[in-house]
């Protein structure tokens, strides 16, 4: 099948991304010669275990250093934009691999407002791909619902690029 009809779709929120495919099918049927299917995901670990032991470690260090052993709000709101922004860079370099194994040229992203800034923050690791966006939270949309905000949004058409004809 050509690479150039096969449209990657990214769903994305701050602990999973899936990762779709959008390919003509062999027939037109009710999804209009195009299937949009999940290929793979990326879940983040539980942030809270990892914040919380770091922050368990720190108040600790800081208790036996005579401090108050407590950690204030904002280092713990420091710690998770970090683990976003980490989260984030493996999305897109998930993306790059994902659209190089499947040799695609376009890539859809979808994703609430703060994620989406985050990943938008490392696309430009997504260089030499026709890159859109969605700035809404469908992470919890099955494959036909997100194809229909998806079309409806103009960022995918209902049927399969056409054919280029040769003449005779």
């Amino acid at each position: 099948m050509s690479s150039s009809l096969v449209t990657c779709v990214v769903v994305a929120d701050g602990a999973r991304a899936r990762f779709f495919t959008l390919q003509p099918t062999a027939t037109a049927g009710a999804d209009g010669g195009m299937a949009l299917q999940e290929r793979s995901d990326l879940c983040q670990s539980d942030p809270r275990r990892t914040t919380l032991a770091a922050a368990n470690v720190a108040d600790h260090s800081r208790a036996a250093a005579g401090g108050t052993g407590r950690d204030d709000d904002a280092s713990a709101a420091n710690r998770r934009r970090e683990w976003d922004r980490r989260f984030a860079g493996e999305v897109i370099d998930k993306c790059a691999e994902f659209c190089r194994d499947w040799q695609v040229k376009r890539v859809v992203i979808v994703a609430d407002p703060r994620t989406l800034g985050l990943l938008r923050h490392k696309a430009h690791r997504l260089a030499g791909l026709d890159v859109r966006e969605l700035g809404r939270d469908l992470s919890h949309a099955d494959a036909p619902t997100l194809r229909a905000h998806l079309v409806t949004a103009g960022l995918l058409t209902e049927s399969p690029p056409p054919v280029p004809r040769f003449a005779h």
